[in-house]
């Protein structure tokens, strides 16, 4: 009873507070029952939100965590027959002019305009929540489990993401990629409108979600529920679930409605910019319309050699670490395809240059070839690899992208390899000879001197490997901050470089960031006694890369007999 007197009282103080904004007086769920008629508002056509009819059917108490969910049915507007649309998400519902919630949450296939209400009191206790960060950063990828409907499962409405500048070709992988997030790419209709501006949200408006701006936009569009200052509550379900996000906030324009037989969808485009969508919570968005965010540059330049035609696409892509990656991925394949270097046996050399913040400029080159498939996911493997390093959360601020794609296979096999010397002196060198296969050109052997170190005892077996850059660690320590992340991935060796491994007769350490070799014996057993954790104890390695002109596959290994001098 105490419990209640206080959930009374603090209902009264809240609208004490919504009446000094001039907002409506909310209804909560404990009042709602089934029967109740009102109205919602969206926007069907244009900018300016209508009413549509709604009936309470009854409440679903805890359907989420800590939360209830009213269910009412919709009618007006032909959503008898239509459903609900995507898009509709965040509509505010009204019983007697009191605000009940935001419309949410549906079911595929529906024969009822059957939907799920977020409640107000749900939504408004977000207001509260502070800020943790001054950017926001998240540290792992989101949106890990997918909303799909199915097996009649309540879930959110799926948000209408509005996508320009992308082939039709590609729309199915990039709905494939949107699936565990909820959202449904809808081809045209991603570009600003150029004829009109969005000079208010209100409850009711279609509000948007910048994704990626430039010569490629996708914009996320959903509905508002409440204004209250400069804070706007949206969507009434999560848009990523990122908790604290950093996405610009557009006004959007709806220009068409496409019913469906699963889930109907709005058709709009984004207006101008509103504000800054900040907080992704369970039972909304929170966007602030004093606050603007940067996104980060993407730019791509992709030459075709085969044709010589040459492509630069300029893009822009909000920051959220996952999600990022992946539009990144998405837009560079769409690059590659856009000039037809995709398609085939092609091989291409690329260069990535990255900017973290408060780092210098990292540049990594590579040569990749597309054997079993589109490449562009290995082109960015390092970047995201960087992005999602287990030291710190970093800040993207620029990604530039360039690549010559030659219609040409060029690799070679590590077809076999043997040594000049059966036995080899202590201080001696040895001449390794290594048979490559060019796919098409026969035989080419490349000749790699190998100096015997005078620290080898007499009839001591000298192990000798080769092998591509791409599978050969350079002799650097274990990274203990994200600088060592940086210089480690600076320092790899590139796909076309054949790298022999040779073993040396010293011992060293990997510790602390740092490699030590050819240590004396007792500073090995002094590292080696401090904790089975700590300095990593192996074998001294020369390793000696030696370039050619294609991707080394393969790998081989011999033992040579070191002699009496």
């Amino acid at each position: 009873m105490f419990k209640k007197h206080l959930a009374f009282l603090a209902v009264i103080s809240l609208a004490g507070l919504i009446s000094a904004t001039n907002n409506p007086a909310i209804i909560t769920v404990d009042e709602v029952k089934p029967g109740m008629k009102g109205y919602g508002l969206t926007v069907f056509q244009g900018t300016e939100p209508e009413r549509f009819d709604v009936e309470v059917v009854g409440v679903l108490k805890k359907a989420m965590p800590k939360q209830d969910m009213i269910l009412v049915r919709l009618s007006g507007h032909d959503l008898e027959n239509s459903g609900i649309y995507k898009g509709m998400s965040g509509s505010p519902i009204f019983i007697n002019d009191r605000i009940m919630g935001a419309l949410a949450y549906g079911w595929e296939f529906s024969k009822i305009p059957l939907t799920g209400i977020t409640p107000i009191e749900n939504m408004l206790a977000e207001l509260n929540r502070p800020l943790e960060t001054a950017i926001p950063v998240a540290s792992a990828p989101i949106g890990g489990g997918s909303y799909s409907y199915q097996d009649g499962q309540l879930v959110p409405v799926a948000t209408p993401v509005m996508v320009s500048g992308f082939p039709p070709t590609q729309m199915r992988e990039l709905a494939e990629a949107f699936k565990p997030y909820n959202l449904i790419p809808i081809q045209g209709g991603g570009g600003a409108a150029q004829d009109e501006k969005t000079s208010e949200l209100k409850p009711g408006s279609a509000v948007g979600v910048s994704i990626i701006r430039g010569d490629i936009s996708m914009t996320a569009i959903g509905t508002v529920t409440w204004v209250e200052g400069s804070r706007v509550l949206a969507f009434g379900h999560p848009f990523l679930f990122g908790g604290e996000i950093g996405f610009p906030m557009t006004g959007a324009k709806i220009i068409a409605l496409l019913p469906r037989s699963d889930i109907s969808t709005k058709m709009g485009i984004m207006t101008n910019e509103m504000g800054t969508l900040i907080q992704d919570r369970q039972s909304c968005v929170i966007g602030d319309l004093n606050s603007r965010v940067k996104m980060v540059p993407f730019d791509i330049n992709v030459k075709n050699g085969r044709s010589g035609r040459q492509e630069s696409i300029h893009t822009e892509v909000a920051w959220e670490p996952g999600f990022t990656m992946m539009l990144m991925t998405q837009v560079l394949q769409m690059g590659l395809m856009y000039i037809e270097a995709n398609a085939g046996e092609n091989t291409a050399d690329a260069v990535v240059e990255v900017k973290f913040k408060g780092y210098p400029p990292v540049t990594l080159k590579n040569t990749y070839f597309n054997s079993k498939g589109p490449f562009h996911r290995a082109m960015l493997e390092p970047l995201i690899r960087m992005v999602f390093n287990p030291f710190e959360k970093v800040e993207l601020e620029s990604v530039k992208f360039s690549t010559e794609i030659t219609p040409e296979i060029r690799i070679a096999t590590i077809k076999r390899m043997w040594m000049e010397e059966n036995e080899i002196e202590p201080g001696g060198v040895g001449h390794l000879h290594v048979v490559l296969s060019p796919l098409g050109l026969g035989e080419v052997e490349k000749v790699v001197e190998v100096p015997i170190s005078e620290d080898y005892e007499p009839g001591t077996k000298l192990m000798i490997g080769a092998a591509g850059g791409s599978v050969v660690v350079p002799p650097v320590a274990p990274p203990m901050d994200f600088r060592g992340v940086i210089k480690l991935f600076e320092s790899l060796y590139n796909s076309t470089d054949l790298v022999v491994v040779q073993q040396m007769a010293t011992t060293g350490a990997r510790v602390e960031g740092a490699f030590m070799p050819d240590l004396p014996p007792a500073a090995i057993r002094m590292l080696g006694a401090l904790n089975s954790m700590g300095p990593m104890i192996q074998s001294d390695f020369n390793l000696t890369p030696v370039h050619t002109d294609w991707v080394i596959l393969g790998r081989a290994a011999l033992q040579v007999q070191v002699s009496q001098k």
